[in-house]
């Protein structure tokens, strides 16, 4: 037989000590207090509001200045003053109750400052009450009084009155941005005598920016937006996406980048919540509920047609259609899952350029070279590898047109279309020498530094090519051979640069070919990094390229031309400084190191 089980039914109840605690848990800054006085006097129907700004400084400290602030609307008034300290209750009516999420803190968001309130309604009931912090806790009593008949320069309206303890500067910027989305007029004036301003509101999505529109989804009252926005991807948490009649929250809406990286974002502007709640009392946050999830369901479906209507399509017999948008395999299938079907992305790749040790990101001008590939295209797909990449793009620049491969750089968001499976793909990029030994043919990222056939000027024994592997390993398709005037040594997985004895390798007449400042460039190109736990990046350059001229010199014109640039490059860095302008000087340094310093008369 079992034993009966008790119950005991508990439910919620607010305790007194939690008045108490109201000033401490709205601890507002002066934009959330503007924006919710803003809201109130929008759903009492107000037509205007105009915000008075008054700075003063305080007797005990002249320099400490603090504003005093008077927010009036012509809005219906407050019927009964008990409202504004009746915590959970609101006097709101009609559609406001049932379309917003009005918490019914009154004015919970000055309780930590105090505030006076002046009201009157179309009956011509009014009031006047001041409330302290006290009031708000609940410590002491409020009492109404009649105003003056010259308080209020409406029929109807409230006028909540308060002090900022910071200068009117910092105050006006905060109501700016309080009002920058906010539905009706707000003026501002600074001071009895100062002429009123209208502040300047803006759209919440920018027109010129605005790709695609739906002026009002279903029974969720939004209005969706799809933004071009450069930056998605880095403001994804951190930027307004969704706005309820000047109360901006980010809520998580979707942003999409397309193969290029060219990125939307969808912007939500709503005309009732419908079930969207925002944490209180701040909100500045959405509440994570089945609404919100439906209404980012609902945002996703609509990227996705207005994606669909940007997107750029492929036309066999001619060029693709131009659109802005052009989708990846990841694209669509999304977008299948929300009914909408992408077509599939034209056949366009960016040229291949080699990578640079120093390479400091993406091209802004790359999406300019976009083009269809050429019937000898390659796909460049291996791994980067600056010293081998440099080697490559001088090969291929000694080639005739006809000869020449295409080369274009990877798009692995296009894997798994057609047209890009369809193209040969360049896996592994390797550089070989031979030294006229019986070793012969050698990869010269092995080749130890100490190599004396490369060290040396005049290597006619040399000979040079880059191999381009296709990753197949068939004997159908052998790697692609090109002879190269010059390769470097070094290793893509190693760090780059001249301390770890990387050096070019000249070919037979490289010399001819090749002038020594063209191949500091390449040195550069090839193995220069900045490092920042070093010096500055104009000295880390200036000593690579002393170190880089040296070795160019050298192989190109010899040793002693070598030691001339070295020397003319340290008394041009160094020296030249210390000498005045429109002197100069003689210099001659011994055999024991001995110098001599003849100084020219002016």
């Amino acid at each position: 037989m079992s034993t009966p089980t008790h119950r005991r039914e508990i439910r919620a109840d607010v305790h007194p000590n939690l008045t108490a605690r109201v000033a401490r848990m709205n601890r507002a800054a002066p934009r959330d207090i503007f924006a919710e006085l803003l809201q109130n006097a929008r759903r009492a129907g107000a037509s205007r509001v105009r915000v008075m700004l008054s700075q003063r400084p305080l007797p005990t400290s002249p320099a400490t200045y603090v504003t005093d602030v008077q927010v009036a609307d012509d809005g219906c008034g407050i019927d009964d003053p008990a409202v504004l300290l009746a915590y959970g209750r609101n006097g709101w009516h009609g559609t406001v109750t049932t379309s917003e999420d009005a918490a019914g803190m009154g004015l919970a968001c000055l309780s930590a400052r105090g505030c006076s309130v002046t009201s009157r309604t179309p009956s011509q009931a009014a009031f006047h009450l001041v409330l302290t912090p006290a009031c708000f806790a609940g410590e002491d009593s409020a009492f109404a009084e009649s105003p003056g008949d010259d308080v209020l320069s409406t029929p109807s309206g409230t006028i909540v009155a308060f002090t900022f303890p910071e200068p009117a500067d910092i105050i006006e910027r905060a109501l700016r941005l309080a009002s920058r989305w906010y539905p009706i007029p707000v003026e501002c004036r600074r001071g009895g005598d100062a002429p009123w301003e209208e502040l300047p509101r803006q759209p919440f999505a920018d027109p010129a920016r605005t790709r695609a529109s739906k002026e009002r989804h279903l029974d969720l009252g939004v209005a969706f937006h799809l933004v071009e926005d450069a930056y998605a991807r880095y403001r994804y948490r951190d930027v307004p996406d969704l706005n309820f009649k000047g109360i901006a929250v980010n809520a998580g809406l979707p942003w999409v980048e397309d193969a290029w990286r060219r990125s939307w974002r969808v912007l939500a502007e709503a005309d009732s919540c419908k079930g969207v709640q925002l944490v209180l009392p701040a909100r500045q946050q959405a509440v994570e509920n089945h609404a919100l999830t439906r209404l980012r369901k609902e945002a996703e479906a609509f990227m996705w047609r207005a994606v669909a209507g940007l997107a750029t399509c492929e036309n066999p017999d001619e060029a693709p259609v131009p659109g802005p948008f052009v989708a990846t395999a990841e694209h669509r299938r999304r977008a299948r899952a929300c009914g909408v079907f992408l077509p599939v992305p034209p056949s366009q790749l960016m040229p291949w350029r080699p990578a640079a040790a120093h390479d400091d990101g993406d091209d802004p001008d790359a999406l300019s070279t976009l083009a269809r590939p050429a019937p000898r295209a390659l796909i460049y797909d291996a791994a980067p590898n600056p010293p081998a990449e440099q080697a490559l793009a001088v090969a291929l620049s000694r080639l005739p047109e006809d000869q020449r491969p295409s080369l274009y750089a990877a798009a692995r968001q296009f894997t798994g279309t057609s047209w890009y499976t369809a193209i040969p793909k360049i896996k592994t990029i390797r550089c070989v020498a031979n030294f006229g030994d019986h070793r012969g043919e050698q990869p010269v990222a092995r080749l130890p530094s100490t190599h004396p056939r490369y060290l040396t000027n005049g290597a006619k024994a040399v000979s040079a090519a880059i191999l381009l592997e296709t990753g197949r390993g068939d004997p159908h398709h052998p790697p692609h051979r090109i002879s190269a005037d010059l390769v470097f040594t070094g290793d893509a997985a190693k760090p780059s640069g001249l301390e770890f004895g990387d050096r070019p390798i000249l070919c037979e007449g490289a010399q001819d070919r090749l002038k020594p400042e063209r191949l500091i460039e390449l040195m550069a190109q090839a193995y220069f990094t900045f490092h920042e736990d070093g010096d500055s990046r104009e000295t880390q350059q200036e000593d690579f390229d002393q170190d880089a001229g040296r070795i160019a010199w050298g192989l190109l014109h010899g040793e002693d031309r070598a030691l001339e640039g070295s020397l003319k490059a340290a008394a041009g860095r160094h020296l030249r400084r210390l000498l005045p302008e429109h002197r100069a000087a003689t210099i001659e340094i011994g055999p024991q190191g001995r110098v001599r310093v003849v100084l020219q008369t002016p």
